[in-house]
Parts: structure tokens; sequence; C-alpha cells
């Protein structure tokens, strides 16, 4: 359980213990009225899991397959090694028929230590500004 979760479930226990009344619940949870009584009763029938979002543990559904991963990633280390992310894209769709976005062929070449991405640029001030002048008045 995240931790949203585990305060959302302690602010609607002390609603069901009558501690707090729902219009309290809903400001300690910037959430209205209405909904607070839609987790109350969801928390009746089912728990503390009724807290937990529906899609915790399962996988994407445009997830691509690890076979096709696999395939990639063969093709990029044996051929295109020494490519950035966005040519590796260009000849994996031309030379082979493969479309997939720059982002997953990235951290496919990330993982399979291919490419190394770079570091972010540090904000560093330009020049610093002088103190200033110490006068009268």
């Amino acid at each position: 359980m995240t931790d949203s979760s585990l305060t959302k479930y302690s602010v609607i226990k002390k609603l069901r213990d009558g501690l707090i009344v729902a219009r309290e619940a809903a400001r300690q949870l910037s959430l209205t009225v209405r909904h607070v009584r839609r987790l109350k009763k969801k928390v009746e029938q089912k728990g503390a899991k009724a807290l937990i979002h529906g899609n915790i543990g399962k996988e994407r559904n445009r997830r691509i397959d690890e076979t096709k991963r696999e395939e990639v990633a063969t093709i990029i280390k044996g051929r295109y090694h020494e490519f950035v992310p966005i040519l590796a894209k260009e000849k994996l769709e031309e030379k082979h028929g493969i479309a997939l976005s720059i982002e997953t062929i990235r951290t496919l070449m990330i993982k399979g230590k291919l490419w190394k991405p770079r570091g972010r640029k540090t904000t560093k001030a330009r020049r610093s500004w002088r103190p200033r002048m110490e006068c009268e008045g």
C-alpha cells in the first residue's frame, strides 16, 4: 500500500468510527464529500484493499513482447551498435520493417550498454553579481 492509500484508509477509518464527519474527512483528503462517502462504502465492503488501485501488479496493455524486444536488441547489437537511437530506429524501419518508438529503442540500447545518455547540464549562474556599493542615505 502506498502512503496516500494509508492516509486515506486512516481518515476513512476515523470516519467509520464516528470520530470525524464526512466534510472533515473530505477536507483532509482534498476530495468531495460524495467521493469520501463512496470510499467509505467501498472500505466497508472490501476492507483496505478497496483503496488500492486496480491496475497495480498488472502488465501494461501496450507492452512489447519480450521476444520482440530480444530480437530488436540482437539486431542492434549485431549491426547498429555504434548508432544513436534515432538512426537505429530509422535503420530498423528501413531494413527490417520493425517500427518502434525512439524511446523504446533508446531504453533497449541503454539496458544493453550500447549507448550512454548524456548527463543533464547543470544550471550554473553565468556570472556572479557584484555586491552593492555602500553609500549613505
